[in-house]
């Protein structure tokens, strides 16, 4: 059992059914630190129960990486649940069966104000493989405009800006909301104008402002606080 005493105004039940991943990426520590999907609680065991509400932040980071998943669906139909799972879903390891499962439940963000997916597409080599997995999600019922997709950019040593603005234009045409990821090595400071572009991207600037004049005023406003430092 979690201990919520610090966070008081926190109404909602957060956990795990399951941790560990199938998938082992190699910007990802969850396989070297929790091993391959194994079970940990069910969804009873996760809900706080009255007089809370039946809204749950789920942290598993493989879902249906565990067969118990079919359990834990039924669980969350049966309880009437809405659920959070911001960890995101393998959308590479999507089948027709987890796709309509998906569509079965009441599936929320992370502020449970509407409908919301989340998945990963990271390397633009697993692009027909992203889109098969919103394909099948889409004939589930599951619209693309309730995916939102995080886009890890500076890990691919062969990514360029103009395959990172290929990932994002894709996304966008198919009316999926980008979620920029910047990837660094530890020690190192992560580059500004990709840091900048997530900014732009993951406030939704993008949808009223070019990404020229974003990034000409950014500039500016980098230039006028290197003033300020230097004259300090």
């Amino acid at each position: 059992f979690y201990d919520y005493q610090d966070y008081p105004d926190f109404t909602e039940s957060i956990g795990f059914t399951k941790r560990g991943c199938r998938l082992s990426c190699k910007f990802c520590v969850v396989p070297e630190k929790e091993g391959k999907p194994y079970f940990l609680n069910s969804i009873n065991d996760i809900w706080r129960g009255a007089p809370y509400p039946r809204k749950l932040h789920l942290l598993d980071n493989d879902f249906f990486g565990h067969e118990s998943w079919r359990e834990h669906i039924r669980e969350l139909i049966d309880g009437n649940f809405h659920v959070c799972l911001s960890q995101g879903i393998n959308v590479r390891m999507i089948t027709t069966e987890t796709a309509e499962a998906l569509a079965s439940i009441q599936y929320r963000n992370t502020r449970f104000n509407k409908k919301q997916i989340y998945t990963a597409w990271d390397m633009l080599k697993d692009q027909q493989v992203f889109f098969a997995g919103i394909d099948k999600l889409e004939k589930a019922g599951i619209p693309p405009s309730h995916v939102m997709a995080y886009m890890l950019i500076g890990f691919d040593k062969h990514e360029t800006w103009d395959r990172i603005w290929y990932r994002f234009n894709r996304m966008v045409e198919r009316d999926i909301e980008p979620y920029a990821m910047v990837y660094h090595k530890p020690g190192e400071p992560p580059r500004p104008d990709l840091k900048c572009f997530q900014r732009w991207t993951n406030r939704g600037l993008y949808r009223i402002v070019p990404w020229a004049d974003y990034r000409r005023q950014t500039k500016s406003d980098e230039s006028v606080a290197a003033w300020h430092r230097a004259a300090a």
